[in-house]
């Protein structure tokens, strides 16, 4: 299933069933966002470990993120991955 069509049904298990904030719902479908787009909007099955490290990486030079908040992001792709 492509990524943009769970997005909903994340939003919904993460606020109801997990109790997560609104304002961490909202970075993990942001940077969620921002790898299909990357990644051409990718199966969930299809994207690798590889391609995630990649569009982090690039990210963090691109918006010179510190160490904390690359872990915070890192930490948002797995919760969405359900890791």
């Amino acid at each position: 299933m492509k990524i943009p069509l769970i997005l909903p049904q994340f939003k919904r298990f993460a606020l109801h069933e997990k109790g997560m904030r609104p304002k961490t719902i909202r970075e993990i479908l942001a940077i969620v966002s921002a790898l299909s787009k990357e990644l051409s909007n990718p199966s969930v099955t299809t994207i690798t470990t590889a391609k995630i490290r990649e569009f982090m990486y690039q990210r963090k030079l691109e918006r010179m993120w510190t160490n904390k908040t690359f872990r915070n992001y890192r930490q948002y792709i797995k919760t969405f991955r359900g890791q």
